[in-house]
């Protein structure tokens, strides 16, 4: 085993990670009404950046519907339900491959009625209540695993190349989670400085609107006085 091997080893470990990570991360839908439009917002994380809220919009929101597909495996075949979101030019799935028809109507539903009555309406996808235990597992798992292998009496750290292979693949993968990490903050602190920003130069362009208005204001009723005073 050489230093090759131990990269692929590292990188195939963090990838697992990562899409446990992804997989246990918090999902949400949410339709919501700007200036007399339902929009439709998809709230998820980026793959690399599991800690990092990815927001997609949705414009001409048309109804949804739940589309069913057969599933076949090696030795059966069974039915999965989509909940679906048509738009005019496309459509996204929602919730992919559920079993129970049940779990998806109700929201299906719910989201046509928000369609015709233009009210707000959200549900979350994935709660992300594992995401926490997943990251604890992946840290404290192997740590609990190189302490039962180190506690054996003919131990030898020196000597024993295996463990010596283990802990850098599991010193790297923590590294590229960390990296990950870091990289998901640096990107949450720019989107909310992008929004701040947004925000200041909203208010400043209503506020130089109103002074513009009022000295147009101020102008006209000047002019009158002028007009009124030549008369």
């Amino acid at each position: 085993m050489n230093f090759k091997i131990i990269l692929i080893l590292s990188i195939l470990t963090s990838v697992l990670g990562l899409i446990a990570i992804y997989s246990a991360s918090s999902k949400k839908f949410e339709l919501k009404l700007i200036n007399n439009e339902l929009i439709a917002l998809l709230y998820s994380t980026y793959f690399f950046l599991p800690f990092t809220t990815k927001i997609k919009k949705y414009k001409d929101i048309q109804l949804a519907h739940i589309r069913k597909r057969m599933i076949q495996d090696k030795h059966s075949k069974y039915f999965v339900y989509d909940l679906v979101l048509q738009l005019s030019k496309k459509s996204i799935i929602l919730v992919r491959g559920k079993t129970e028809y049940r779990e998806i109507s109700d929201h299906c539903d719910n989201i046509n009625k928000s369609i015709g009555s233009l009210k707000e309406y959200s549900f979350d996808i994935c709660r992300g209540k594992w995401r926490t235990f997943v990251i604890l597992i992946m840290v404290i798992a192997p740590l609990i695993i190189m302490l039962a292998y180190t506690s054996a009496q003919d131990f030898n750290y020196s000597q024993d190349i295996e463990f010596q292979y283990f802990t850098y693949v599991y010193l790297l993968t923590i590294t590229i989670i960390i990296i990950s990490i870091m990289l998901s903050l640096m990107v949450n602190r720019s989107i909310e400085s992008k929004k701040q920003t947004n925000v200041i130069s909203s208010v400043n362009y209503i506020k130089e609107k109103n002074i513009e208005e009022k000295n147009r204001d101020i102008n006209s009723e000047a002019q009158r006085m002028y007009d009124s005073i030549i008369k």
